[in-house]
């Protein structure tokens, strides 16, 4: 059986914008590092302002938006 996964508002909100249907995904059309957003998932590693920027830039939602799914 596979686990359930982590909740994340700003990753779940990614998931569902790409549409992508796991991280692996979100770190492959957002070109980010292998393993980067099961890091930020599970609250080993924060979502860097360059971060916000990326995905400012690659969806055009607003910094505030962005920011209020932290």
């Amino acid at each position: 059986m596979e686990k359930p996964r982590v909740k994340h508002k700003l990753l779940d909100a990614l998931m569902d914008a790409l549409p992508a249907q796991n991280d692996a995904q979100i770190s492959r059309m957002m070109r980010w590092p292998q393993g980067y957003v099961s890091k930020v998932r599970h609250g080993h590693q924060p979502v860097t302002p360059n971060r916000i920027i990326e995905i400012h830039d690659a969806l055009g939602w607003s910094i505030k938006r962005i920011k209020g799914l932290l």
